[in-house]
């Protein structure tokens, strides 16, 4: 990958020739440069740079979440209105607290989901116990 350039912003004195309107346009440029400069020094976040969304779930799994057949069926569905502009490509799961047991979850997580008339369906996730209390963060992106 690239390195940022050490240059971060253009000096009136690196521009000794420069015609007197130059003045006018080097603080909107330099407070540009400056700004994604910064951005790209490690700066960017999903929420502020990427058409994405974290949203919480908070949910009790049904007593026979583990044991349904099918496995859907012991899942209550969440919806979430979509927070996007355009249609969610994906959604993952960020961060799960067991506020049951307080267990580590120690299974694989997968989130399986469907988008239908402006809301993402969370119509099962995979990894967890009956029974339980869950705050859930979702990355939709």
């Amino acid at each position: 990958m690239a390195q940022l350039p050490l240059i971060k912003k253009i000096l009136k004195e690196d521009l000794q020739d420069a015609p007197a309107w130059v003045d006018s346009i080097l603080y909107p440029l330099n407070t540009f440069m400056e700004g994604v400069y910064y951005a790209l020094d490690k700066e960017l976040t999903f929420e502020d740079n990427i058409n994405s969304a974290v949203r919480e779930l908070k949910f009790t799994t049904r007593s026979d979440y583990s044991s349904a057949s099918p496995t859907v069926d012991g899942f209550v569905e969440q919806k979430v209105a979509n927070p996007l502009r355009g249609t969610p490509q994906g959604v993952t799961v960020c961060r799960i607290t067991d506020l049951t047991n307080y267990a580590v979850i120690t299974d694989p997580v997968t989130c399986y989901w469907e988008y239908l008339n402006g809301n993402i369906r969370i119509r099962y996730i995979t990894g967890l116990a009956d029974s339980t209390k869950y705050t859930i963060n979702i990355l939709i992106f």
